[in-house]
């Protein structure tokens, strides 16, 4: 019970959807020891220890660094200012999609192409049915069940290597299907060894399917031909990395919108797309590119002077793809903007890690909710003592059509009142200087360098005005351009 303890947990250690292999084995086991009439207790205890054994690590590791034992899921369980909710969203809405138009082209995908889902597994796997036989005895369908049970996630992730768990069963319920004839059995191996064999490969898959070589490369493994031309003639984005390395300085960190061969670099590449700090710096360089991100919609909230404990802007709509978000936030009495003080405290709902960002005066820097809109959504100001005020502004960008403010505020007492239904809307002057502003954000976070490729978002403002950014292009490599923040 202990081996299969470890091997059950090792599933999950090794993928987070081979966790199946715990209840699977659970089950298995509680089903055997009730039949043979011994005591099941004992037993299903030994396989959860020692599953757990090879989960607890990884689970607490991942709760330690990044207050979810399951991330990159299940963030709005695990609120954290790691991962946000709307990554997770977009993520899982690609693992389920991958680019293709309908689910009908996934048999092809996963069989004969391989360029869209990632791999193949050959084209005698179009006969996988065949196994639905292997019914008709006991053994087949303890196969079919168990390849099912370990089929279930996929739908969750269409990629080729997530049909892996299942695949030994659905092989081996084919094998059993023919196993009353050698000559059907014979011909299923030897055809799928045929089509599989590498060189075989290219005659029906697309270039760009994953696959092994098509002949061994012993010019490299002997070191003829050494590592470094072989990966530039086979990668083209292998030069890349070299040119990061020899440019930037040791702990340097390079931004990018779409990702660099972090294999082959030693610098730090941090992804706009892959962390909830990627996603705000990305978001503040490209604040000077969208007009609708640029915090010129002002929306006033003027109320009867009155000293209140707290303030607390609230969002009452429901709508995708909205976010919310603030530019700055300001809190008046008459036409005197109140000081912000050391004692308040900024609170909001959700991503309250990001909500200094609201209140930092910096025109390209923002709060925002990081998910689509919900009832209940707030930034809230606690002062220190009751203040006098009588109206708040939210300078943000026209990009939230959806968003429905009101304000709320606490009187001395403790209580909560609504103070203003609906803001008074205006647009404020367009501003300068954001380009320079987002730069001197990057470089307040530690990152001095940037990485755009010619098809991104905003490559050609940088290489127009690069200078106007307070960038300099220091190296170009096949459509990527090097930028260092002056």
């Amino acid at each position: 019970m202990k081996q299969i303890g470890l091997a059950a947990g090792f599933g999950y250690a090794a993928k987070y959807t081979a966790v199946l292999a715990v209840p699977y084995v659970m089950g298995v086991v509680a089903w055997k020891t009730t039949r043979s009439r011994r005591p099941v207790l004992k037993p299903l205890a030994t396989v959860a220890a020692f599953s757990a054994l090879m989960i607890a690590p990884w689970m607490i590791k991942n709760a330690l660094w990044l207050d979810n034992p399951v991330s990159p899921f299940f963030n709005q369980v695990f609120p954290n200012p790691y991962i946000h909710i709307s990554f997770e969203k977009d993520y899982a809405h690609h693992m389920r999609h991958y680019g293709l138009k309908s689910d009908a082209e996934i048999p092809l995908e996963v069989t004969v192409r391989g360029g869209a889902l990632c791999g193949l597994l050959g084209p005698m796997f179009l006969l996988a049915p065949l196994g639905l036989l292997a019914l008709r005895s006991s053994q087949g369908r303890k196969l079919l069940l168990a390849g099912l049970i370990f089929l279930l996630p996929y739908p969750a992730n269409i990629g080729t290597r997530f049909l892996i768990p299942a695949l030994p069963y659905a092989a081996l319920a084919m094998g059993l299907a023919v196993a009353g004839s050698k000559v059907a059995a014979a011909t299923l191996t030897l055809a799928h060894a045929a089509l599989s064999w590498p060189l075989a490969l290219g005659v029906y898959c697309p270039p760009d399917a994953w696959r092994l070589l098509p002949k061994i490369p012993l010019r490299q493994a002997l070191r003829i031909e050494s590592e470094a031309s072989f990966l530039n003639f086979r990668m083209p984005s292998y030069g890349m990395a070299r040119m990061i390395d020899a440019l930037v300085p040791a702990g340097g960190k390079v931004f990018t919108y779409s990702g660099a061969p972090n294999a082959y670099t030693e610098r730090d590449i941090l992804v706009a797309y892959q962390s909830a700090f990627g996603n705000v710096l990305g978001d503040i360089l490209w604040t000077p590119l969208i007009p609708e991100s640029e915090p010129n919609w002002r929306l006033r909230f003027r109320y009867p002077a009155q000293p209140l404990r707290q303030v607390r802007v609230v969002q009452t709509a429901w709508g995708e793809p909205d976010h919310w978000s603030i530019g700055e936030l300001r809190i008046f009495r008459g036409e005197t903007e109140l000081a912000r003080e050391g004692n308040w405290k900024l609170r909001a709902r959700p991503n309250p890690w990001d909500v200094q960002l609201a209140f930092d005066n910096s025109p390209v820097t923002r709060w925002r909710s990081w998910q689509t809109l919900f009832p209940g959504m707030y930034v809230a100001v606690e002062f220190g003592r009751p203040e006098i005020s009588d109206s708040v502004l939210v300078e943000c960008g026209h990009d939230q059509y959806k968003i429905r403010l009101k304000l709320e505020g606490m009187d001395e007492s403790g209580k909560w009142k609504t103070l203003v239904e609906k803001p008074e809307e205006s647009d404020g002057p367009q501003q300068l200087g954001l380009r320079a502003a987002s730069v001197q954000e990057a470089k307040a976070r530690g990152v001095r360098y940037l990485l755009m490729y010619d098809f991104d978002f905003g490559a050609e403002d940088f290489k127009k005005k690069a200078r106007v950014w307070g960038a300099t292009l220091i190296a170009e490599h096949k459509g990527a351009s090097l930028y260092r923040f002056d």
